[in-house]
């Protein structure tokens, strides 16, 4: 796996482009890392430690020296990575996205369920979603592993437990939410198409359906 991701076994002789995908396998074990992180929290309903990780800013220590922000929100974890782009190229593998294809793989051996990782991407992304909505600017979080979504045709857990007023006060916790309200507008937007979905290829997400909208905070 690291050696697929190594820039330099690509590289064609004379460019000197792999630079900038040095280190592409270690941003995607991060990013890959961050959201089994998520998913075990979600798994055990700490819920308001994830609340608490997604809430924090994070220093990067070299943003500085390239006048960036030293201070970066949870969404930086995740990086574009060439090197795979490159590959999907060079071999003509004609694949949406190698990225969810590695993730939806390594998964298998992870002790976690493929759709509790997918739920936890759906969070991060729906929480970036949510915020940047209030803040007028695109979401930041792609959720990768969504694009195997379409095999998933209910609500994710947690969201399908929050049909319970009671459990719902969770996902408010968790998408720093004050009422139901704001999710609905969220989907409103991408009605109005004033905002945009993930897409994979010609298929949008469904966001509605995979956080079970119409029943959530409907019963005792």
């Amino acid at each position: 796996f690291i050696e697929m991701l190594l820039p330099y076994n690509d590289a064609q002789p004379g460019v000197s482009s792999w630079k900038d995908w040095a280190f592409d396998n270690f941003k995607f074990i991060t990013h890959e890392i961050f959201i089994y992180l998520i998913a075990v929290l979600l798994r055990f309903e700490r819920f308001e430690t994830v609340a608490w990780l997604l809430g924090q800013e994070y220093y990067v220590e070299l943003n500085p020296e390239r006048g960036r922000a030293e201070m970066v929100p949870f969404t930086a974890i995740r990086h574009y990575l060439k090197s795979l782009e490159h590959r999907n190229g060079r071999l003509n593998l004609k694949r949406i996205s190698l990225r969810a294809d590695l993730l939806e793989k390594r998964a298998k051996g992870s002790g976690l369920a493929f759709p509790q990782v997918m739920q936890a991407d759906f969070v991060l992304y729906l929480r970036d979603a949510l915020e940047a909505h209030r803040q007028e600017r695109h979401p930041r979080w792609w959720p990768e592993t969504l694009l195997y979504a379409s095999r998933h045709y209910g609500a994710f857990e947690i969201f399908a437990r929050a049909q319970s007023i009671a459990y719902f006060e969770n996902v408010k916790t968790l998408l720093a939410i004050k009422a139901k309200a704001e999710m609905e507008q969220l989907l409103v937007a991408f009605r109005d198409r004033t905002a945009t979905p993930p897409r994979y290829d010609y298929d949008a997400l469904n966001v509605g359906a995979l956080m079970g909208f119409d029943k959530l905070a409907t019963r005792p």
